[in-house]
């Protein structure tokens, strides 16, 4: 099939930072998909893949989803500069 995308989520750790609490780390871990989440719309254009994506978002868990062709997903699994 032409263009098939599949979704895909991203699970985010975190870094050294200690949560006091279930709500402060999802907090955390949200911001941080925010983060990746722009990191990486700037990654797909540098590399001309936009095409290739439906969506990419940030979930209310801190996750990042994204629809996209399955060779983008590799290459974002392979780029040393995404580090995911």
């Amino acid at each position: 099939m032409v263009n098939e995308k599949f979704r895909y989520f991203i699970e985010l750790g975190l870094e050294t930072t200690t949560p006091s609490s279930r709500r402060e780390e999802q907090e955390i871990r949200r911001e941080k998909a925010l983060q990746v989440v722009q990191k990486l719309r700037d990654w797909l254009h540098e590399q001309g893949l936009e095409n290739k994506v439906a969506t990419i978002s940030p979930t209310a868990f801190g996750q990042v989803q994204i629809t996209c062709a399955a060779d983008v997903m590799q290459k974002i699994r392979d780029d040393e500069e995404m580090n995911i």
